[in-house]
């Protein structure tokens, strides 16, 4: 079953087996000017599977201010007729034509959120690249909890068993089922890299995985107390970059508790739990976790892209919720 779906989300790309069944990755990666020792990679998931596939990255053209707003907004006759080009048999709906034959309902509407999922990566990838956040000298690292049950009989019965796992939330003091998305961002919430890994996978671990294929030289990682560690400190310093986090109160002194700049990555993991519905997903099965997961970071993407196209730059979102 679980093979039979991962061929459906890998599309065109590759599917080999990776050796531990723990870990879905997610990256995005920009090239030359702010990463000059990094190569890009591609989007990766990797849990039992390891399925890559290889998007074209090009930056997209911005929009001039002086460009009239009736130059910027085609009419229906080219919307007709890019449909018509695109081989869609345009089918009146309401004295219009519409851009799919037909509109899917909710089993379809899955079926199609999850063999996109390759093509939703490429376009956070895409977004990402072509945002001014991408080369910000500082960048911030948390992970958040995402529940996929609540009761022992979901855990042991679940398409899911084997792949999600039991984890502990500190800011809520709970334990709970399913994934951890951990997140490396820029300072408005452009997602930089991302990692979806079982909840139980060390957190140290899944951050090292994304510092490892994005580059961090010359950029200040501003953490939490959770990815302490002389190792993890050296792996950051290896790959040209600083780790800023809290003091513990077992070591000495030195970054305080950085209370005020740890409310920007805990704002935008608000945003996406609050209205973009991240604990919310409803997914049964690996690669539809995935591909959801997936959606609500594009979604944030998407958002802040076109508010800085337009001028507004932040996570203004509460006028898409209405």
């Amino acid at each position: 079953m679980i093979d039979s779906e991962l061929r459906d989300v890998a599309l065109r790309g590759r599917l080999v087996r990776a050796p531990k069944p723990d870990v879905a990755t997610a990256t995005s990666t920009k090239e030359a000017s702010c990463a000059p020792t990094s190569t890009p990679s591609s989007p990766h998931f990797t849990s039992g599977w390891t399925i890559s596939c290889q998007s074209a990255v090009a930056r997209v053209p911005r929009r001039s201010s002086a460009t009239p707003s009736s130059s910027r907004s085609p009419s229906p006759r080219c919307f007709s007729t890019a449909r018509t080009t695109a081989g869609f048999s345009p089918s009146p709906v309401g004295g219009s034509a519409t851009c799919s034959p037909y509109l899917p309902k909710q089993p379809g509407y899955n079926k199609r959120v999850r063999a996109a999922a390759p093509q939703i990566l490429a376009a956070i990838n895409a977004i990402a690249f072509n945002s001014d956040a991408f080369c910000d000298g500082l960048l911030l690292l948390d992970s958040t909890p995402v529940p996929c049950g609540q009761s022992r009989e979901t855990a042991r019965r679940s398409a899911l068993a084997g792949h999600a796992a039991y984890g502990y939330c500190r800011s809520h003091s709970r334990f709970f089922w399913g994934f951890r998305l951990f997140l490396l961002c820029s300072p408005d919430g452009m997602p930089i890299g991302f990692e979806l890994a079982a909840a139980n996978v060390p957190e140290r671990r899944a951050a090292a995985e994304i510092l490892e294929r994005v580059s961090v030289e010359g950029r200040i990682v501003l953490a939490d107390k959770g990815f302490a560690g002389r190792e993890f400190e050296q792996l950051v310093a290896d790959l040209g970059g600083q780790l800023i986090r809290p003091d513990r109160k077992d070591e000495r002194p030195r970054f305080g508790s950085l209370g005020g700049m740890r409310q920007w990555i805990e704002s935008v993991f608000q945003t996406l739990k609050e209205q973009l519905s991240l604990e919310r997903h409803r997914a049964r099965t690996l690669t539809g976790v995935v591909a959801r997961v997936a959606q609500r970071v594009l979604a944030l993407a998407a958002g802040l892209w076109h508010n800085e196209q337009i001028g507004e730059p932040g996570r203004h979102f509460t006028a898409y919720a209405h």
